[in-house]
């Protein structure tokens, strides 16, 4: 029985089109921002459900098994991005995201990702639920002019052009750290009813 764990997380894909129009979003947030930020690689974009830091691959077989018996029952939905915002705050912004609607499906797949954890022994997750697709993470000192020129970004971005888009399942990765950024690479698939 293999004990090793890794780190991994539960995602929503994009589909390529929206890759496309959230990395040219991504390369003018670039070019109007200066400093130390890590952005996401159009590759690498995905809505995060759920971070696992250590999932032993022992209990795969019984995640997936868990999370069809539910989550194969919810019929497809649409997510719409909405805003763009940072974490924590801007006063000290680390992350700049991009915020999405809260379907009611989203935060029932949330749920039984959360008690399937649970089940195999993972603790909860301490923080709110908050869905979004991280762009971009702040590594070094920013300045205040950096952080004038984050808020003046977002606060003129117009959330409309871009449109809704279907979600149709849902995959768990492992994700390896390199120098080179981090690999992910896809475990299994659940898909939802249609």
């Amino acid at each position: 029985m293999n004990n090793q764990s890794f780190r991994s997380f539960l995602a929503i894909d994009l589909p390529e089109k929206d890759k496309d129009k959230v990395n040219k979003l991504i390369n003018k947030l670039r070019d109007e921002i200066s400093g130390d930020i890590k952005w996401v690689r159009k590759f690498n974009l995905h809505i995060t459900l759920k971070f696992i830091r250590q999932f032993r691959f022992q209990d795969i077989r019984h995640f997936k098994d868990c999370l069809e018996a539910s989550i194969r029952l919810i019929g497809n939905f649409e997510i719409r991005f909405n805003s763009l915002g940072v974490f924590p705050n801007f006063s000290k912004p680390r992350v700049i995201w991009f915020g999405l609607n809260y379907p009611e499906e989203l935060s029932r797949i949330f749920q039984i990702s959360e008690n399937c954890c649970e089940n195999l022994g993972y603790p909860r997750d301490e923080r709110r639920f908050s869905p979004h697709l991280t762009l971009g993470r702040i590594k070094g000192k920013i300045t205040n002019n950096q952080i004038k020129k984050i808020g003046q970004s977002i606060s003129f971005f117009d959330p409309s052009i871009f449109s809704s888009f279907p979600v149709q399942s849902i995959n768990f990765y492992q994700s390896d750290l390199t120098s080179r950024g981090p690999v992910y690479s896809r475990l299994f698939n659940v898909k939802l009813m249609i």
